[in-house]
This record gives C-alpha cells, sequence and structure tokens, in this order.
C-alpha cells in the first residue's frame, strides 16, 4: 500500500518547466550513445615496437577493422598495413611466436590473412573490457594451432634458411571439361512405383540443338520377403505349475495356437501373441 512518503512532491515542477531551455537538448540525429572507456589493470606491457611505425599508428584502426584484408578500401590500405605491424611486432613477442614468423611475414598473403584474422579475433575478444572466459576459451587456445598453421605456411622455407625465399604458388590444373560437366550438371529425380513385374524407363532431353534419348534402366517388382517359418520355444519353470510358450513368426502371418489332449488338436484363444503360459498340466 503506497503512503504519502512514496508521491512525489511536484510543487514548483511548473515555473521550472517553463524556464528550461528546450533548444539545448540534442536532436535525436545529433544524439550519440554514452561510452564508458575500457579500465585499465595492472601495468601496461612492455612496448616492442619500431618507433617509426609506432608514430605512424598513431590513432584507431576502426575504419577497416572487419574486412577482409584484400578488401580494404585503398585509402586506408596503408593505414591498415601499419596498425598490423605494429600489432604483429607486439604480438611475437608478448605470445612468443618469434620462431614462427620471420621478417618477411608481409611478402606471404597467407601468413598476413592469419595474422590479421588473429588481430581482429583479439580485438573482438577484448573489445568489452570486461572479465570473462572469451579471452581464454576464444583466443588463448586458438594460439597453438595458430603457431602451427604458420610453421606449414609459404614462410616454411623462409623460417629454415633465415632469408626471403618466396615462390609464388603454381595455380590448379584444372580439367576443364569435367569442371564444365560438373558446374553445368543438374539432377532431377522422379518417383516410379514399382509393378508387379519388371519395366523400363527412360529420358528425352532436348535442347536449342538436338534432342537426346537416354538409355533405359529396369524396374524390377517388389521384392517379396523369404517366408519365415514359426519356431516354438519353451521355457520350463521347474519350480511352477506352468511353462511359458513363445513363438517366432513373421510379423504379417496370423496365429492360432493349439493345444493336444489325447491326440486331440484344439484352438484356444490367447491374451498376447508374444508370451503365452499354456497349462499343460491340466485335460
Amino acid at each position: 500500500m503506497s503512503t504519502e512518503a512514496d508521491v512525489p512532491d511536484t510543487s514548483g515542477w511548473a515555473g521550472k518547466l517553463a524556464d528550461f531551455d528546450f533548444e539545448e537538448l540534442p536532436s535525436a540525429e545529433q544524439a550519440e550513445p554514452e561510452t564508458t572507456p575500457n579500465p585499465v589493470v595492472g601495468s601496461a606491457l612492455p612496448s616492442h615496437i619500431d618507433s617509426e611505425v609506432a608514430l605512424e599508428a598513431d590513432g584507431e584502426a576502426n575504419l577497416w577493422m572487419g574486412i577482409r584484408f584484400d578488401a580494404i578500401p585503398a585509402e586506408h590500405k596503408q593505414d591498415a598495413w601499419t596498425e598490423l605491424r605494429r600489432w604483429v611486432d607486439n604480438f611475437l613477442i608478448q605470445q612468443n611466436f618469434s620462431d614462427a614468423v620471420t621478417a618477411c611475414w608481409f611478402q606471404h598473403p597467407d601468413v598476413v590473412n592469419e595474422l590479421y584474422a588473429t588481430l581482429c579475433a583479439e580485438y573482438k575478444v577484448w573489445e568489452e573490457g570486461a572479465p570473462s572466459v572469451g579471452p581464454f576459451l576464444s583466443f588463448q587456445s586458438y594460439l597453438p594451432g595458430l603457431k602451427q598453421r604458420l610453421r606449414d605456411s609459404t614462410m616454411k622455407a623462409c623460417l629454415s634458411s633465415k632469408r626471403h625465399t618466396w615462390e609464388e604458388p603454381a595455380p590448379l590444373a584444372y580439367d576443364q571439361e569435367a569442371w564444365e560437366k560438373a558446374r553445368d550438371t543438374v539432377t532431377d529425380v522422379v518417383q516410379v512405383q514399382r509393378e508387379d513385374k519388371t519395366v523400363e524407363v527412360r529420358v528425352k532431353v532436348k535442347n536449342e540443338e538436338l534432342a537426346v534419348t537416354s538409355s533405359t534402366r529396369k524396374i524390377g517388382p517388389v521384392r517379396k520377403a523369404d517366408k519365415v517359418l514359426p519356431d516354438i520355444r519353451v521355457r520350463d519353470r521347474a519350480a511352477a505349475g506352468e511353462v511359458l510358450v513363445q513363438v517366432l513368426r513373421h510379423r504379417e502371418d496370423e496365429v492360432q495356437w493349439q493345444i493336444q489332449h489325447k491326440g486331440q488338436w484344439n484352438d484356444f484363444d490367447v491374451e498376447s501373441e508374444d508370451q503365452t503360459v499354456i497349462e499343460v498340466s491340466g485335460e
């Protein structure tokens, strides 16, 4: 239940509103969401960046982040290269990757893509500036695989020879005829009902130049399952005055139980066709 203390005092509001300058409020187009800078925890890591590169990279790289490196517009490409080198120089020391990356990494497109993707991933993991398991599960656990991929990249020869030995990989030698066949092939599927006897089917295909009839294919009748002869199994329970009799049969067969007394077979009804208790002591 509300009380008088719960009711706000509105006295004097009319005068305050009359004196308020509403033109000072930003318009919807001008309003920007408030942002809280990432907290700084602990001391900064030591810098391992070339001084000239550090000067060139003074600023945010948000104009090209999230774009494939090859697709970055020309007017932003220099900034992207500068930021990537700055990040790589730090990353190699911080994550102990110096033995997996050579000084010619920027001349290897596959390596550039790997390192740039890692830069973007690291930025995404730490972007929120809040404690979470993301850095451990999404980034740190990714690094061992990254190191192995870098060692197996086109830098492999450069790592062993300690110098740039880049050879552009040869393009794939395609079987153009096989490629065009795979590219242009369309599969059509229809359902054909099986009949009691074997039938043949074929299809006619035509285009602007010619008409072609396919080879024929035979469709046989429905395969009839082999008949399953009934098999009687008896499970004797010596401690009881009854036995369990089971029959194994085909699921479509009918079952009629019979019992013999004094040489004469008599039918009888049962409650279950799967397990039946038959009294054998009475007549």
